[in-house]
C-alpha cells in the first residue's frame, strides 16, 4: 500500500457557513492553497448547500471533495457525493466541528491542521462502506432513542464550551428522563425483541462525542456494528457506560447486545428518535443495509480499514 502521494491535488472545499469568518478556519484555507495546490471555496448558507456542491462538484475534474466542519457537514457532503450520477473524486475531511467523531476514529486530529492537511497528502485512495437507512446515506453510525435524544437536547452553547464533553454532561442530567422504547430488531441471521433504551448501527466505531459504541467497526469490511443497550435501572446508569467501553464483538451482558450483519430492520410501535451523523429523524420502521464499498475517500492509513 503506497504512503506517499503528491501534493499537488486538486481540491474542493466545502465548509460549513457557521465558522467561515472564524480566523483558524482563515488559516486552514491559507494552508490548503500552499504549495501549489488548486483550490476552490465554498462556504453554506443554509441546510442543503453542501449536498447539492458536492452532488455537483465530485463529477468533475477535483481529485478531493474537502468536507471542513462537524460530523453534520461530512454527512451532508458525503449524501451529495452518494446522489450523483458519478463519482469521480473522493472524499475527504477536515475536522472542524463538535464532536468529530468520524474523523477521530480514523485518525484525523481535531483542532491541528497541519497534521490533518499533511495526513491528507499522504493518504491513499481506498473506497469504504457507506450505510444506509430508508432513503439516507451514512459513513460513521445512527443512534436510536436515549443517545439521540441526548444529542438533540444538548444546547449550541454548552458544545461550544465543551466541545464533545456536552454530551456526557447532558446525558448525565437527563439521565432520570430516560424513558425506555419497545422496539423488535431482525436481519437473517438474529432477532431481539423488548425493551431498549437505545440502538446504535454504525459503519464507523463512534459516537456521541466519542463513545465508542461500535469498538471493531471496520469501515470496509461489509458489516454493520449493531448496539441495543437494554432497559436498566438508573443507579446502573455508571455501570452500562462501563460496560460500553469493554465490549468485543458477540459480546452480550445483562445491558448490551453487540452483533455485526450486512442489513437489518428495526421497528418501534411508538416511534423512534434517532441521529444519523449528526442530523436528527424519527419514524417506527428502519430499514438498514451496508452498501460496500461505495464512496472513495482519502483517509489515514491508520483508519479503520481491514487488513489486506
Amino acid at each position: 500500500m503506497p504512503t506517499t502521494q503528491s501534493t499537488d491535488r486538486s481540491l474542493c472545499l466545502i465548509v460549513n457557513g457557521k465558522c467561515r469568518d472564524d480566523p483558524e478556519l482563515i488559516r486552514v484555507i491559507d494552508l490548503l492553497k500552499s504549495e501549489g495546490r488548486r483550490i476552490e471555496v465554498n462556504c453554506t448558507q443554509k441546510a442543503g448547500d453542501a449536498f447539492e456542491l458536492a452532488k455537483d462538484r465530485c463529477t468533475g475534474d477535483w481529485d478531493a471533495i474537502i468536507a471542513i466542519g462537524g460530523d453534520g457537514t461530512a454527512n451532508e457532503v458525503a449524501q451529495g457525493m452518494l446522489n450523483a450520477d458519478e463519482i469521480k473524486a473522493a472524499f475527504a475531511l477536515i475536522p472542524y466541528g463538535t464532536a468529530n467523531d468520524f474523523a477521530t476514529a480514523c485518525g484525523i486530529p481535531p483542532n491541528n491542521p497541519e497534521v490533518a492537511i499533511e495526513m491528507l497528502d499522504k493518504a491513499p485512495r481506498k473506497a469504504i462502506d457507506v450505510g444506509k437507512v430508508n432513503d439516507q446515506h451514512f459513513i460513521n453510525m445512527v443512534s436510536c432513542g436515549y443517545g439521540a435524544e441526548i444529542t438533540a437536547e444538548t444546547q449550541p452553547e454548552l458544545k461550544q464550551l465543551l466541545g464533545g464533553f456536552a454530551y456526557f454532561v447532558t446525558g448525565v442530567t437527563q439521565a432520570a428522563n430516560i424513558q425506555p422504547r419497545t422496539i423488535r430488531v431482525t436481519a437473517d441471521d438474529f432477532e431481539w425483541s423488548g425493551e431498549a433504551l437505545a440502538i446504535t448501527v454504525g459503519n464507523g466505531r463512534q459516537s456521541g462525542g466519542g463513545y465508542k459504541l461500535a469498538p471493531h467497526a471496520i469501515i470496509d469490511d461489509g458489516l454493520l456494528d449493531v448496539t441495543i443497550v437494554r432497559d436498566f435501572p438508573l443507579t446502573q446508569y455508571f455501570e452500562v457506560l462501563a460496560e460500553l467501553k469493554e465490549m468485543t464483538t458477540n459480546f452480550e451482558s445483562e445491558h448490551l447486545i453487540y452483533h455485526q450483519t450486512d442489513r437489518l430492520v428495526v421497528e418501534a410501535p411508538d416511534g423512534l428518535q434517532f441521529n444519523l451523523d449528526g442530523e436528527p429523524g424519527e419514524g417506527n420502521r428502519l430499514e438498514f443495509e451496508l452498501l460496500p464499498r461505495r464512496l472513495p475517500c482519502y483517509l489515514p492509513i491508520r483508519a479503520p480499514f481491514r487488513e489486506l
